[in-house]
């Protein structure tokens, strides 16, 4: 057989009869399969790199499980310094998305050898460190791989040996590469690359022998080049999950420091811990969330404040992290992008000109997009999303932008961004999180006259043999419940701290402060007149928000004590019912009540879902729903309230207008 004559850098001019057995996979592992004229005075030995190349292409037993684990950590020990690498110390944290991404660039290889893999996720959600990942992965089974990792020289890791080529030669002409005498298909080098953010990268990492797999950079127009040439598939990096990011912090390079200074300065000082001049925010935090009550351990405060991480600034750990040691200064800095939505148009330009195709902010629109996250939906995890979702990045973020347009002047304007918004698939979480103050305005005001008294309830029944404490109901075959939301004209008061000073009935308490509770608003109903030693406590949590509140460190369980002691309290000074009587021309103080009973506070749950859809809705209860409400109160039932969206804004337009009239 005559062999195809070979042009530059690898790339086969002469078609010949390629011999392809066994999938690309086991051709790119078989020496046997290769071929390279390397050019000396340009291709060196990386003996430096040596120790790294041997670790991965042959390691041991217990690290090769730990590469195939979610959850575990793996050290990767790479020569010279990596500034992606130090703010973990070289660890990796094997995610459950990277061991499946893995398979699916493999798929994406297998079925076109000529494209591409673009890493795409939200901002510091972690593609550099799969870039890695990916490295050892493919050393591991073998593969011929170049690897750029945005320094001054590229590594070609080739069968036994690594070797290294300055990186200043642009000319992807100047540099041989492998390749297989076979044909064009038979195998590939796999180039892996990240793009630096001040310098170029060469071009020899997307020559034709290559197939390229990088992260998608703001610096778009570098990764052009190869867009235009090949097919080039999109992989998603879903965001991480709470327990993601608490096993993850401790990889976290100034982890062990915070732990030491919350065991010794704060932990051992309570109730009145000092000040961390390195960690701004941080005791007062955990003073606010703690209170009166002692935490149990440096690991229970740090659990604590990653919920509060969370709930500020998202799911992806460069924000996480960063926010749990230095809360304040991270929150300055997400006020100042949250004040650059200060127009409804600014949120309707940004949302419906985010590219499907190329999951990557417009540079006009780079920095609004620090307040949003965009994540993927896939009906299969090994094929391409069907979708990249576009939300606010956190539910602080989402309740602070959206608490803008709730006034009267603002309220027909958002309810035509609701509208157009509602038309475009990938905004519909952004749309819900919008709606939510308008829901809350809902409740607070008196309807129409022929509104009912009270808001219709479905009753949520728990589902039998679940291990977790879930709720559920089919609207589409469910009688109203016994019992509805009353209908009342409420005072509205917005609390900054984890509790507002002062109780009482037909107000509705919205948390605006920085410690949000774990639920979205609440009410509460007194017998002001007689003598009654019951209260009724609504707690409402609207289902854009399910998901998104964190309370694994206790958080929910001490507030919602905190609160039913509050309301118990409150119950015992109540005034007593009868008239005051005048004696002499002055008037009598009243006496407390004489209460029928000891004070007891019923806590009924809402889950507000903002849409009218049939088929069933579920909801997993936190555990101090089961646990600890039955310590301090007494607790009632769970329900759903559904609110359609489009039909509410109809309704709220035309009431906006009459009143207008008026």
């Amino acid at each position: 057989m005559a062999l195809p004559a070979l042009g530059p850098h690898g790339a086969v001019t002469a078609t010949g009869e390629d011999v392809q057995e066994g999938t690309l996979r086991q051709r790119n592992s078989d020496e046997n399969r290769w071929t390279w004229d390397r050019q000396t005075d340009i291709w060196k030995p990386a003996v430096k790199w040596g120790e790294f190349f041997r670790r991965w292409r042959n390691p041991d037993l217990d690290i090769a499980q730990k590469l195939i684990t979610a959850g575990a950590t793996i050290t990767l020990h790479a020569a010279g310094s990596h500034l992606e690498l130090s703010w973990t110390q070289q660890q990796v944290y094997v995610r459950e998305a990277y061991v499946r991404t893995y398979e699916q660039v493999w798929l994406s290889a297998e079925r076109s050898r000529d494209a591409g893999v673009i890493l795409a996720g939200q901002p510091k959600i972690g593609k550099t460190m799969f870039i890695w990942y990916l490295l050892v992965r493919l050393l591991q089974e073998g593969q011929v791989v170049l690897f750029y990792p945005g320094s001054y020289e590229i590594l070609l890791f080739y069968h036994d040996t690594v070797y290294a080529a300055a990186a200043a030669l642009h000319n992807a002409a100047d540099l041989s590469l492998p390749c297989s005498p076979r044909g064009a298909q038979d195998v590939c080098v796999w180039s892996l690359f990240d793009v630096p953010e001040y310098f170029d990268p060469p071009e020899i990492l997307w020559a034709p022998v290559c197939y390229p797999v990088t992260a998608l950079s703001s610096r778009f127009e570098w990764t052009r080049p190869f867009l235009s040439s090949r097919d080039v598939e999109v992989k998603a990096l879903p965001l991480w999950s709470r327990q993601e990011l608490s096993d993850g912090f401790l990889l976290f390079a100034e982890a062990d420091e915070f732990m030491a200074s919350l065991e010794l300065e704060v932990l051992q000082s309570w109730p009145d811990p000092p000040v961390l001049p390195g960690y701004p925010g941080v005791v007062q935090l955990l003073k606010e969330e703690y209170a009166e009550e002692r935490p149990a351990s440096a690991e229970d405060m740090r659990q604590t404040l990653l919920d509060i991480a969370i709930d500020y600034f998202g799911n992806a750990p460069g924000d996480v992290w960063q926010g749990l040691i230095r809360p304040q200064e991270i929150l300055t800095d997400h006020r100042y992008i949250i004040a650059l939505l200060d127009s409804y148009k600014n949120i309707r330009q940004v949302v419906t000109a985010f590219p499907q195709d190329m999951p990557l902010p417009p540079p006009s629109a780079a920095t609004l997009y620090r307040a949003l996250c965009v994540y993927p939906r896939h009906k299969n995890y090994y094929e391409a999303p069907l979708l990249w979702c576009v939300d606010f990045k956190s539910t602080w973020i989402a309740r602070t932008a959206s608490a803008e347009y709730v006034g009267d002047a603002q309220v027909a304007d958002v309810c035509k961004l609701i509208e157009s918004l509602e038309r475009i698939p990938w905004a519909q979480s952004m749309v819900r999180h919008m709606f939510e103050p308008l829901v809350l305005r809902m409740f607070a005001s008196l309807l129409a006259s022929d509104t009912p008294r009270q808001w219709p309830l479905l009753q949520m029944h728990r589902v039998e043999g679940s291990d977790a404490m879930t709720f559920a109901v089919d609207p589409s075959c469910a009688a109203p419940a016994s019992r509805g939301l009353p209908v009342v004209l409420r005072a509205t008061e917005e609390f900054e701290t984890t509790l507002p000073i002062s109780l009482a009935s037909n107000t509705y308490y919205v948390p605006a402060g920085t410690s949000l509770p774990p639920v979205d608003a609440f009410a509460v109903e007194f017998d002001e007149r007689g003598r009654s030693a019951i209260a009724t406590l609504w707690l409402m949590l609207t289902t854009t928000s399910d998901s998104e509140k964190h309370d694994e460190s206790g958080r929910g369980r001490r507030w919602i004590r905190r609160l039913v002691r509050a309301l118990r309290d409150r119950l015992c000074g109540l005034p007593e019912a009868a008239p005051t009587q005048r004696t002499h021309g002055t008037q009598r103080p009243r006496k407390k009540a004489k209460l029928a009973g000891p004070p007891t506070v019923v806590i009924h749950f809402v889950l507000i879902s903002l849409t009218d859809e049939g088929g069933r809705v579920a909801m997993e209860m936190p555990e101090w729903w089961d646990d600890d409400i039955r310590g301090v109160g007494r607790r009632g039932d769970v329900y759903l309230l559904q609110v359609p969206i489009m039909a509410f804004v109809k309704e709220l337009e035309t009431r906006m207008q009459v009143k207008g009239r008026h």
